[in-house]
């Protein structure tokens, strides 16, 4: 899904640990899907990973955000409406200004019982894209030939065939 670079795109993630389906825990989340209205819903089993057991029900979604280059204000203040409503501390909003993302779990204690009232137990949020996509490893635009090939050395650098030695 292609977003403008302003946007904040977040992931709401909820644990249902009742569910016995994915088409169960789906339903369950219906009215909270119906009040947020994301633009995508996904459904899973529970990973090794993932607090508890049963299943996981997680949103995307496309919030409201101010017009400013304060990244970390921007991401705030998007993420505080959403987070007030998942009953998740935004006190404890973990932004990267330079990645220009942020996320926030549910204390320990929720986590545990499976998140939230409404089984929400991380929110993870980007500013221009999916939070799910991965970062880029070279700056946005064109480099400048300096940066090219510095970059060139490096990578010869990193592949250069260097003798094994015997011992």
């Amino acid at each position: 899904m292609q977003f403008q670079p302003a946007d904040v795109v977040a992931r709401a993630s909820f644990r249902l640990p009742a569910a016995d389906s994915a088409e169960a825990a789906v339903r369950t989340c219906r009215p909270l899907q119906d009040e947020l209205r994301p633009l995508a819903v996904e459904a899973r089993a529970a990973g090794p990973d993932e607090p508890g057991e049963g299943f996981t029900v997680e949103f995307l979604l496309k919030l409201p955000a101010p017009q400013s280059d304060d990244v970390e204000g921007v991401l705030r203040t998007a993420a505080a409406p959403l987070l007030a409503r998942l009953g998740l501390d935004a006190g404890k909003l973990d932004v990267d200004v330079e990645d220009r993302d942020a996320i926030v779990w549910a204390g320990d204690e929720a986590l545990s019982k499976g998140g939230t009232a409404c089984g929400a137990y991380v929110v993870h949020l980007r500013i221009g894209r999916d939070p799910d996509e991965p970062h880029e490893l070279l700056p946005e635009g064109s480099l400048t030939d300096e940066e090219a090939r510095a970059l060139t050395e490096t990578l010869n650098s990193l592949f250069e065939q260097r003798p094994v030695e015997e011992h």
